[in-house]
């Protein structure tokens, strides 16, 4: 028999520190500048890119490029302006006839926070005199992108390359196996923890405790006064009689769901009447 299957993926991105293999990347393409202070790198295996194509009254126009993205931003002395490093580079292209999809310098770039907001170099501090080309290349074996980016600032200038190589997106990073989708659905198995239940506590005799919980907690009255919820927004109930208070640690594998709902059905087989339930969000806070 056939079982319904849920999936539930949670992703979480953590930032690695930067190999030099990806400055390496990138060198095949462009040398390392002069006077290098410092340099960051970042690789994304594939991932969609924005590259500008046109700015005009401040609107920023791309077009989307999907690939393996290799970026490396460098700090250079102040010495060098904006506009020559990316000359530098646009000599360099031009060289290797690719065609230039967009350049700017200075105003003609825009507004310049809006800029680095779209392009969000890897050292995105900078006070001026920003310079943009943008180009691609096709060649017998791949189609590749370049996004260059500088700008001053008062103690260096902050160099951005971008260098998307165009590729399928791989989808061989994940494989399954047929044979869980054929199988019965297991039951979770967990272990006795009794022997951590708090001292001289005992189960209570109408209901037994879930399999592998512990007592933590433990409190008996011959007689006393109990708060019981009735309603929403925490309505209570004042009930008088023998009292027994046990706090129970259970194993994570369980759910609230679960717990809640093996308790009503035992309850429910006892005759007992359902004075008011809630689930989730809707018991309000847990600290009230």
């Amino acid at each position: 028999m056939l079982k319904p299957v849920l999936i539930s993926f949670a992703v979480i991105m953590t930032a690695m520190p930067a190999m030099n293999a990806y400055s390496a990347t990138t060198q095949e393409l462009f040398s390392e500048p002069k006077d290098v202070k410092e340099v960051k790198n970042e690789l994304r295996h594939f991932t969609p890119v924005q590259l500008i194509t046109s700015i005009e009254d401040n609107k920023i126009l791309s077009k989307e490029v999907k690939g393996k993205l290799i970026r490396t931003n460098y700090e250079l002395p102040p010495s060098y302006m904006p506009a020559h490093l990316i000359n530098n580079y646009k000599n360099q292209l031009k060289a290797l006839n690719t065609n230039i999809l967009f350049e700017c310098e200075q105003a003609s770039c825009g507004n310049e926070d809006k800029l680095v907001k779209f392009i969000k170099p890897l050292n995105d501090i900078s006070d001026g005199s920003p310079s943009l080309i943008t180009a691609y290349i096709t060649l017998p074996k791949k189609q590749v992108y370049v996004s260059i980016y500088a700008a001053g600032r008062k103690r260096a200038t902050n160099l951005e390359i971008d260098i998307i190589e165009v590729i399928e997106e791989p989808l061989d990073l994940v494989t399954t196996d047929q044979n869980y989708l054929s199988q019965e659905v297991s039951e979770i198995t967990v272990k006795d923890n009794s022997q951590n239940d708090t001292k001289n506590s005992a189960d209570h005799p109408m209901l037994s405790r879930i399999p592998g919980a512990y007592i933590q907690k433990y409190i008996t009255h011959g007689f006393n006064q109990a708060s019981v919820l009735v309603g929403d927004n925490y309505k209570t109930m004042e009930l008088e009689g023998k009292i027994t208070d046990i706090a129970y640690i259970l194993p994570r594998t369980y759910s609230e769901f679960e717990i809640d709902t093996n308790y009503q059905h035992a309850l429910t087989k006892l005759g007992f009447t359902e004075v008011y339930a809630c689930l989730g969000n809707s018991c309000g806070d847990d600290s009230k």
